[in-house]
């Protein structure tokens, strides 16, 4: 390849990044002033204004103490669906927390079917709470590594310096391999952050069927705020176990995933 097609190709990569990094930049202007909003607003009793100001961020934005707050915002108002669902979020980013663990207990209570609560901490859990690091952090870390690594590769094309090229190229391999380390760890993020794997119950009261059908038997019945496991589904059926051995089949509308 020419000298000035890798130049080429090397100012191309640089615009790229550097677009979507202002692209994803520009989503929300201010993330900690909306997040402030929220903590001032909750301070003042006003809740409902606390939610909408937390679920600004909560779109592309993830951090138990968002959740943690949400849930808090929820339970000041009675919403008890809404502030389990949140703090098992707020717990699933942060496994252990104390706080998390001793609000969601109090949440539980005002459940009619008792769910069970994860208290223990496992090494994968330890492994995705330094994994969650920080809202989009592991995104943007990917972002600006690949910039650099660019920049370095643009560096290295122009100097005339031995040392210096191969000062900037090794630098720059590493910083995509870093890049490339950012990106898995954001996908590993995101992976656990979007599994479904288990849900909160929407509704005063729900009957579970043998089979995903309204005219199939009813197998037992559950209540708002309950945590159920997903073990499979349909376009419009969730198969489900609560506690140890309960199966049956509910309507995904009344339910909200973890």
């Amino acid at each position: 390849m020419k000298l000035k097609d890798m130049l080429r190709n090397s100012i191309v990569i640089f615009i790229f990044f550097f677009q979507v990094s202002v692209s994803i930049k520009a989503q929300i202007s201010d993330p900690t002033g909306v997040f402030d909003l929220g903590n001032k607003q909750y301070e003042e009793h006003n809740y409902e204004a606390a939610i909408n100001s937390y679920k600004q961020l909560s779109a592309e934005y993830y951090s138990p103490e968002l959740f943690l707050n949400l849930g808090n915002s929820y339970y000041k108002i009675d919403d008890i669906p809404n502030t389990i669902l949140y703090y098992e979020k707020a717990l699933k980013l942060s496994p252990g927390n104390p706080n998390i663990l001793h609000n969601l207990t109090l949440a539980n209570k005002r459940v009619s079917d008792k769910n069970k609560i994860n208290d223990s901490i496992q090494l994968s859990d330890w492994f995705f709470t330094w994994v969650s690091n920080a809202p989009n952090y592991w995104s943007y870390n990917s972002i600006y590594l690949f910039i650099i690594g660019s920049l370095l590769l643009i560096l290295y094309l122009f100097s005339k310096s031995r040392k210096l090229k191969k000062l900037t190229f090794y630098t720059a391999v590493l910083s995509m391999i870093f890049g490339i380390f950012s990106i898995i760890f954001s996908g590993l993020h995101k992976s656990r952050l979007m599994s479904n794997e288990d849900a909160i119950i929407f509704k005063p009261s729900i009957e579970l069927m043998s089979q995903p059908s309204a005219n199939s038997s009813v197998s037992f019945v559950l209540h708002e705020g309950t945590k159920v496991k997903i073990l499979d589904e349909t376009e419009l059926w969730y198969e489900i176990r609560f506690g140890d051995g309960k199966i049956g089949w509910l309507q995904k509308e009344f339910v909200k995933t973890i």
